[in-house]
């Protein structure tokens, strides 16, 4: 199947679109129409002025004022704190996987059908750009079809998630759909829903928005090459059309929504909580300084679980504070691969002596880790290690942790072949037992048996045995000192991971590495995590099976 993509955008969302869309099977993409539909300054202050008045003015003017201060004050701070951001756009990616951009002022000009027409499409996928005409998507064989980014149901046009929050809706969509001669009213070929929670902003509903349409837009992709569809008519006069808002209707959505982030309480307290913060880092920073100096190696283990947007809890973390916490590890950090763990607690390699290191590792095997939190970890050269749970792998079986969030939702596993792709792009893979059991629950023999299932799986799978293994729920009650015993003396598990947080400071004890979890963390809450909270201050050598 011959497909192009047709979009305005050039930003590392539609990056990462076409490279989600290059990795489907069965298709021919090495085309990208690209209609700019850029106005010139004049013509945008005139569109301006006519929609939203006079006021336009001191609105730009103070948004200049504010873009100029914002980058002579707080750029430095930013480069100071984070290592620079590394970030693809639409050339970039289309350099590197081969892909051809037609450019074009109009498409819908002679010569703006004429290339699309040569192209001899069977499909048109459009992403981020304007109304299209019958002249360009009655051109493919099989028809054009657009990714809405809202329930075309019931929100037709733009922007995403505006007017849902306008509105005060509890739920926000999105759709793809065939495209006719009106505005997001075709056939609907696949949708999803989602929450929108008490909590959310504009910005954080649409990087919830843009992680479903990753998802969701090569994998209806799929189905149309499989020829696995249904089209759903739409009802006639379902939904309303709305249009690009006013300033002044922006300007009363950030209002109503900055309530959400703060509150009376939160300037009082949060002040009190960095000067805390703050303290308790030096205090640390200064013994690590010590320990530096007399050879030793700090090494602060992460673990993440889920790497979306899709929701807001203990478990989770949005794409972007993903990646701003890789810029502040990758600046502060040597970032080290779970190889070079096992030479640090096994005194190989001296290269580490007097380094303060950290390792990031993902617990369970979720699919976004694969696709959201691999390329962030790609793209700034970071190493990382996943825990699955074998027993999970590549199936739709849902994890009694993953049903306690509200609303119900479904979190998709990883399958074995994107793990032995995440391994050839230097991702190390560990176990975590096969059903996510509590070992400190069962017996000896019970035990025995979930470790060496979940070793079975993984070494039929990839083809050699495990190395490294964490326990599930971590803490201190949730495994036995016999059992360590057999995964040391009867496996050929290296490095063995618990979950209460704290650091590891040189000599280690292979199997009782220390890792803190990491989920919506404040920069500076982020940073004590990184740290090992206060267990580093007073307990530094807190052993997970001391008497």
């Amino acid at each position: 199947m011959k497909i192009a993509l047709i979009t305005s955008a050039t930003d590392h969302f539609i990056a990462d679109m076409v490279c989600r869309l290059k990795e489907v099977e069965g298709v021919d993409f090495n085309d990208i129409v690209f209609w700019d539909r850029q106005q010139s300054p004049w013509r945008k202050i005139r569109y301006n002025l006519k929609k939203n008045g006079i006021i336009y003015i001191p609105y730009r003017l103070g948004l200049s004022i504010v873009k100029g201060l914002r980058r002579l004050l707080c750029t430095p701070v930013v480069n100071l704190l984070l290592a620079p951001a590394v970030r693809k756009d639409l050339y970039d990616v289309c350099r590197e996987q081969g892909i051809t951009i037609h450019e074009t002022k109009n498409v819908h000009s002679d010569s703006g059908v004429a290339m699309v027409r040569d192209l001899d499409l069977d499909l048109l996928l459009v992403c981020g750009t304007g109304i299209l005409k019958s002249c360009i998507f009655d051109l493919p064989r099989m028809g054009t079809i657009n990714l809405h980014q809202g329930d075309v149901k019931k929100y037709k046009g733009a922007p995403p998630g505006f007017w849902e929050l306008w509105n005060d809706a509890d739920e926000i969509g999105v759709t793809v759909h065939f495209v006719n001669a009106g505005v997001d009213t075709g056939d609907i070929i696949r949708q999803r829903i989602v929450p929108i929670f008490p909590y959310d902003t504009l910005s954080s509903l649409q990087d919830r928005v843009a992680d479903i349409s990753l998802d969701l837009y090569p994998r209806v992709l799929r189905r149309l090459v499989a020829g696995d569809y249904k089209r759903i008519q739409q009802e006639q006069d379902a939904g309303k059309q709305y249009f690009l808002p006013t300033l002044q209707q922006r300007l009363r959505l950030w209002s109503r929504t900055a309530r959400r982030r703060f509150s009376p309480r939160t300037g009082i307290v949060m002040p009190v909580k960095v000067m805390v913060f703050l303290f308790l880092l030096f205090l640390i920073h200064l013994r690590d300084r010590r320990l530096l100096r007399q050879g030793k190696t700090i090494v602060s283990v992460l673990y993440y679980h889920r790497v979306t947007d899709i929701c807001h809890d203990g478990m989770t973390t949005g794409r972007s504070l993903f990646e701003n916490q890789i810029r502040f590890l990758k600046k502060h950090y040597r970032i080290i691969s779970a190889g070079d763990l096992l030479d640090i607690v096994e005194g190989r390699n001296h290269d580490f002596i007097g380094k303060k290191c950290c390792l990031i590792t993902f617990d369970d095997g979720y699919r976004d880790n694969f696709t959201n939190g691999l390329p962030i970890l790609v793209r700034y050269g970071c190493p990382g290690l996943f825990f699955i749970s074998t027993g999970m792998i590549g199936n739709d079986r849902q994890f009694p942790h993953d049903q306690t969030v509200q609303p119900r939702l479904s979190f998709a596993k990883m399958s074995w072949e994107q793990l032995r792709q995440a391994k050839k792009q230097g991702v190390d893979i560990g176990i975590h037992t096969h059903t996510h059991a509590n070992l400190g629950s069962l017996s000896r023999e019970e035990a025995i048996a979930e470790i060496d299932t979940s070793i079975g799986a993984y070494t039929k799978q990839l083809g050699e045995k495990p190395q490294f293994m964490s326990i599930p729920f971590g803490q201190k009650k949730d495994i036995r000192p016999e059992q360590v015993e057999y995964i040391r003396k009867q496996t050929d598990i290296r490095l063995l991971f618990s979950a209460y947080g704290g650091k590891n400071i040189t000599p280690v004890d292979p199997y009782d590495i220390k890792r803190s979890n990491i989920a919506f963390e404040r920069k500076f809450e982020f940073w004590m995590r990184v740290e090992g909270h206060l267990s580093t201050l007073f307990k530094p050598h807190d052993s997970l099976f001391a008497e």
